[in-house]
């Protein structure tokens, strides 16, 4: 079961998307009525939404009316009170909800989809609903929605325009919309889902696979469901014929106008089941050029031109003077401009008749003159502002698809490595298992690094553009001044922290590339990586301290993890200014756990440089407080950096002054005592490698005693 990292797209309802078919001559009056009653409905529903602030129950009562336009009302308003008003939240029983889901089968389709969209919403915003929704039978009705729907749109394709059609696109949306959410959540509901829609299954790559022809959205709402449904879904998997996966792959990869957004996921999907049918690395090389197109657009330069759209608004505001009035209101008020210029036309025509009229009563028709360009100027600024309004919200979807598409191939491409990785790690377990080969050589004085042979699949990663792509998106994010630009623009806030969680997982990635790529993969870009990380953790460096406030602490251990891959790697790169390094000891005292196993690891590695040689004293004292820490990775990356550092003849002066021999003594038995109380609690992985520092502290202790 997979989840989407994004964020989620609520339901706003848009009852004129429902309207007649496209090809008549009257569409335009259709489109007009449609528009009309949009308006009407808008203003009743503002109404309902303020009366059910303190009658909640009001809502639900006006579900049952007889009217579907009343109905229409009631789910609009429920739509928006889940979105907007916490409180309502609260207010919402089981028996509310019964009653939503028994019009997933209303007669109205507009107010079909809406009950739909309802609880889709209610899905994000309180994904505890979940549960009870469940409980309610909330599948049932919205699978048979799904089922109806594909069958109509599958025998019927050639008939776009026609209302049923329509309204069959509308209904699969937001039933794949909101089965995604539920499956994302329940393992339960992913298993029950994957046997119903078996058959259906084909049906929807083929939907997905069809270039255009559907409504706006359908295309990536069922290319999230995919995603989602087919991963680790063996019996799912192997019911999608080869033909289907063949035809959605040239389809993705020969298609112009599909966006990258459903590319990535479509190329999830195409991942998910394509790995039952050939090798899983195969499969990642052939989809691997498709996902890297997703960091062919700069994000940051989209936000710009966001920004830029809102400060013509605001300006266009300001010259209309218009301050708290309500946008439908204005618009229900201004006169068609065409209206507005046949009237000016006519006033000029009068003029030409009566000259003499004109030149009797110039004052007063100046004065009416300036009031009529006033009024038109003031109505020619309101419907720029509308053609902006449309303008920022398309280009704001834009904008979230190139981000979500590119934290979908980043999250994407850090699974792939991880998972790389996990199997690497099982196999080394699997055949090194005894003593002997778990010895820590440390005769000679170093550290041994077991030279691993890189996979396939690694070797074929770093041959791509993914490592460059990462920095350069994680660098033009990092420059970028998000902090200053939510405050600007406080309505897109949620844009900003979108492409901070796009910046946060990117780090990720490149930490799991930087451990899995052999040094001469990292080698021509460790200067520029060095210096992007150093700059993102300068501030907690710098000050030698952590201050929750100031630092965001998942992005610190990111970074912190890479910066030491890079020492791994290159034991010489960076650091070499003694203040940086006493702040960093000063900062490993005080960091959390998993930011501190971090950097002891760098510790052990600079605590081997000359310049620190001054510094062993108190670096010593560092690791020592460290082991009594309750954390069993800490304490194997203590004992590790504690082998590194003082394990050359030359060191064992301040070795034996530190009384470290006495005090690694005492730790053994400690050491053995946690590995057996935290056996049953810790992964194989881990166990393993405290295992192993328990053995190599054994030796350790008899080699330093060899050396006196």
């Amino acid at each position: 079961m997979g989840k989407i990292p994004t964020n989620k797209k609520v339901y706003r309802v848009d009852p004129t998307s429902l309207g007649g078919a496209t090809n008549n001559n009257n569409q335009q009056q259709q489109q007009d009525s449609s528009l009309v009653d949009a308006i009407r409905n808008d203003d009743i529903a503002q109404a309902l939404y303020n009366c059910s602030t303190a009658n909640p129950q009001q809502v639900f009562e006006l579900m049952d009316d007889p009217s579907s336009n009343e109905r229409d009302v009631a789910f609009r308003t429920l739509c928006e009170l889940i979105l907007e008003n916490p409180q309502f939240l609260k207010s919402i029983t089981a028996q509310n909800l019964t009653k939503v889901i028994q019009h997933f089968v209303d007669s109205d389709v507009q107010v079909r989809v809406s009950a739909i969209g309802a609880l889709r919403n209610l899905t994000i915003i309180e994904p505890k609903s979940i549960e009870t929704l469940l409980q309610l039978d909330i599948l049932t009705p919205t699978l048979s929605n799904i089922t109806i729907s594909i069958d109509t749109i599958s025998k019927s394709i050639e008939l776009r325009a026609n209302n049923n059609i329509i309204g069959a696109q509308h209904i699969l949306l937001q039933s794949i919309s909101l089965l995604t959410n539920i499956c994302e959540e329940s393992d339960k509901a992913f298993e029950f889902v994957s046997k119903s829609l078996l058959a259906q299954f084909p049906l929807l790559f083929k939907v997905l696979g069809r270039d255009g022809g559907l409504i706006e959205n359908l295309s990536y709402h069922v290319a999230e469901f995919l995603a989602v449904i087919t991963e680790n879904n063996p019996p799912l998997a192997l019911s999608i014929g080869q033909d289907v996966l063949i035809g959605l792959y040239q389809s993705v990869s020969q298609s112009t106008t599909m966006s990258i957004r459903i590319k990535s996921l479509a190329s999830s999907s195409l991942l998910n089941i394509g790995a039952h049918y050939q090798s899983r690395d195969k499969v990642i090389e052939t989809l691997t050029p498709i996902l890297l197109t997703s960091f062919s657009t700069n994000p940051v330069q989209g936000l710009i031109e966001i920004s830029q759209i809102v400060d013509n608004m605001v300006k266009l505001k300001e010259m209309a003077d218009i301050k708290k009035e309500d946008k439908d209101e204005i618009i229900m008020k201004m006169k068609p401009i065409e209206d507005q210029e046949q009237e000016q036309i006519d006033e000029r025509d009068d003029d030409d008749d009566d000259d003499e009229d004109e030149d009797e009563e110039m004052g007063g028709g100046e004065k009416n003159g300036n009031n009529n360009n006033k009024l038109t100027g003031k109505n020619n600024i309101l419907k720029e502002i509308q053609v902006l309004e449309k303008q920022l919200e398309t280009v704001e979807e834009q904008w979230k698809d190139v981000v979500a598409a590119i934290q979908s191939t980043v999250e994407l491409f850090t699974n792939i490595v991880s998972q790389d990785g996990e199997e690497s790690n099982n196999d080394e377990m699997d055949n090194t298992y005894d003593d002997d080969d778990k010895f820590l050589d440390v005769e000679d004085g170093n550290t041994t690094m077991v030279e691993e042979s890189e996979s396939s699949l690694i070797k074929y990663l770093a041959s791509t553009t993914l490592l460059q792509n990462l920095i350069e998106i994680i660098k033009v994010i990092d420059e970028f001044d998000g902090n200053e630009y939510a405050k600007k623009y406080s309505e897109l806030v949620s844009l900003v922290v979108a492409l901070k969680n796009c910046h946060k997982r990117s780090l990720t990635c490149l930490s799991n590339l930087l451990i899995s790529y052999k040094p001469a993969m990292v080698q021509p870009h460790q200067e520029t990586i060095w210096n992007l990380l150093i700059k993102i953790a300068s501030h907690s460096i710098k000050n030698g301290q952590l201050s929750q406030a100031k630092v965001d602490l998942d992005q610190f251990e990111t970074a912190t993890a890479s910066l030491w891959s890079l020492l791994r790697i290159n034991n010489q790169i960076g650091f070499n200014n003694i203040e940086e390094i006493k702040n960093l000891f000063l900062l490993t005292l005080s960091a959390p756990v998993s930011i501190k196993t971090n950097l002891i690891g760098m510790v052990g590695i600079l605590g081997q440089r000359p310049i620190c040689q001054p510094m062993l004293s108190d670096i010593g004292q560092l690791l020592i407080q460290c082991l009594k820490d309750s954390n069993a990775q800490v304490v194997g990356e203590t004992l590790n950096s504690i082998f590194d550092i003082y394990a050359e003849p030359p060191v064992n002066a301040i070795f034996k002054q530190l009384g470290m021999l006495q005090v690694l003594e005492q730790f053994v038995p400690i050491l053995r005592n946690k590995i057996k109380t935290e056996k049953k609690t810790l992964d194989r992985h881990l166990l393993d490698r405290l295992d192993e520092s328990r053995i190599n502290l054994t030796r350790f202790i008899s080699y330093k005693k060899a050396q006196k």
